[in-house]
């Protein structure tokens, strides 16, 4: 029997992510409290799949970039407090670093903020009712990671688009008459073909980018 090796973003996004959703509605979690653990799930996912850095990575960076550090491997006293600084004003929603935290934002912490909810607890009629909820949180994870996918090439051939369209534009400042000379006819056959090629060409890449264009309330 053969020994499969899953990958670990691929584990933690199929399985263990679907589990802690589940968990959520298991207790009756209030709909602003799954919000924000949702908004954390999103984030260790990115991080896990290098879309983020990790915190080792982000202060490891931070370190190299102090204006004190020698490359010798050595954290001064001074590093170390700007270090501890600079995490306590993001852990508490002053300072935003997006390469760390990515679109999500920290609310600002405050003691005066603070409340205590006691949670309850839903139990499920049925085991089949815990697998469909599961199944259903698994299934909202590999549209998120094909959603990327999708994003990446809208991105991609908007590229190409663009760089179709400038070409077609220094065609025709290329071909068209200048100071009243006129175009031969040869010349003016060229230009007709080169401008129709183009215009297709851009015509079909449009009609590409719409269609892998994520359609607004898609629930993704």
């Amino acid at each position: 029997m053969k020994n499969f090796r899953v990958h670990p973003t691929h584990w933690l996004i199929s399985t263990q992510v679907p589990l802690v959703l589940v968990y959520l509605d298991s207790i009756g979690c209030d709909p602003d409290t799954a919000s924000r653990v949702q908004a954390y799930v999103d984030l260790i996912v990115k991080r896990a799949s290098g879309e983020l850095q990790t915190a080792a990575a982000w202060q490891r960076d931070f370190v190299r970039s102090h204006e004190d550090y020698r490359k010798d491997s050595v954290v001064t006293p001074r590093i170390a407090r700007d270090l501890l600084a600079r995490c306590h004003a993001v852990g508490v929603g002053d300072v935003h670093e997006p390469s760390l935290l990515g679109e999500n934002v920290v609310a600002p912490v405050r003691k005066e903020n603070a409340y205590n909810v006691q949670l309850s607890r839903v139990h499920f009629q049925t085991s089949s009712s815990l697998c469909t909820l599961l199944d259903q949180y698994a299934e909202r994870a590999l549209l998120v990671k094909k959603r990327k996918a999708v994003v990446e090439d809208v991105a991609r051939l908007r590229n190409e688009l663009d760089e179709k369209e400038k070409e077609l534009k220094e065609l025709n400042d290329a071909l068209e008459p200048s100071n009243g000379v006129q175009r031969s006819p040869s010349l003016n056959r060229l230009h007709s073909e080169e401008g129709e090629n183009l215009a297709v060409t851009l015509e079909r890449m449009r009609g590409i980018s719409e269609s892998l264009e994520p359609a607004p309330g898609d629930g993704v």
